[in-house]
């Protein structure tokens, strides 16, 4: 396929996917599930694939690659194994989530592999995009802290749901979430700068 093509397939189908998983989370009465950070990003991913905008692509594989690529792990191994790795999918095997639901948490199958292969198409050098990630980050955080309710727990923000052991539920816990979230982009940012991701293209 033709990558012009490609690009604004997946971005239009991202576009999709993020004003899908809106609408299904006010049809359902959670409007703080629109600041998850895979739907947000996935409207992101699909602005960075029209517009050809490297840095803000880079950005947001900072942001998701390594929650979702645990993600992806229970959920395979929920699906081999027939228990849970790390609780991460249990949610999705609960006969009580709707069809629509099934669908939008798929999309964590689905968005990142093809957001890598989108990087490769767009060219450009990748300039401070870790700061695009800060910046989303802490927006996303403030947002979720004080607009939404704890039962909710986007994002993980007010109690650890990372399968981590080491990770305190206590009054310190806001300092392990950032220490979690500041980790995961700089070794994404990291492990790119090793294998020159950044300079291809």
């Amino acid at each position: 396929m033709n990558q012009k093509i490609f690009l604004d397939l997946f971005g239009i189908f991202c576009l999709a996917y993020a004003a899908f998983a809106i609408a299904n989370s006010l049809l359902f009465g959670h409007a703080s599930w629109i600041l998850y950070y895979c739907y947000v990003s996935a409207l992101i991913i699909g602005l960075a694939c029209l517009m050809r905008h490297k840095n803000l692509l880079v950005s947001q594989l900072y942001i998701i690659t390594i929650p979702v690529m645990m993600w992806q792990i229970d959920f395979y191994y929920r699906l081999l194994v027939g228990n849970s790795l790390w609780q991460m999918t249990d949610y999705f095997f609960d006969w009580s989530l709707s069809l629509a639901s099934q669908m939008i948490s798929l999309g964590h199958l689905i968005i990142l592999p093809l957001a890598w292969l989108s990087l490769f198409m767009i060219s450009g050098r990748i300039n401070n995009a870790w700061l695009i990630s800060l910046i989303q980050v802490f927006i996303l955080y403030f947002l979720v802290r004080f607009f939404t309710v704890y039962v909710e727990n986007v994002n993980c923000v007010f109690y650890s749901c990372f399968p981590l052991p080491l990770v305190p539920d206590n009054e310190w816990y806001w300092l392990s979430w950032w220490g979690i979230n500041l980790s995961f982009i700089l070794m994404v940012a990291t492990l790119m700068k090793v294998f020159k991701l950044k300079s291809m293209l």
